[in-house]
């Protein structure tokens, strides 16, 4: 279902003109990942694996995911 629902919004992110990098769809999935896992997801959870691990490339402080307020894009994975 989390899978289903998270397909679901990102064709509905992703629009005429507007793709997420692979870079953008990796941290995404990493984020529907770990609500699917323990039900909750925190912006403090960023300084946590896996989003402090993949290194430099995947510094979250560098990944642009296109959408002005990680809460936001938080709460819209978390109830669609």
């Amino acid at each position: 279902m989390v899978d289903q629902r998270f397909s679901e919004w990102l064709t509905q992110q992703e629009g005429p003109g507007k793709r997420f990098t692979p870079e953008q769809k990796e941290w995404l999935t990493m984020i529907k990942e770990h609500i699917a896992t323990p039900l909750s997801i925190g912006v403090d959870d960023f300084e946590d694996a896996p989003f402090y691990e993949p290194g430099p490339e995947l510094d979250s402080g560098s990944i642009d995911l296109g959408i002005s307020n990680l809460a936001m894009t938080i709460n819209q994975l978390r109830l669609y």
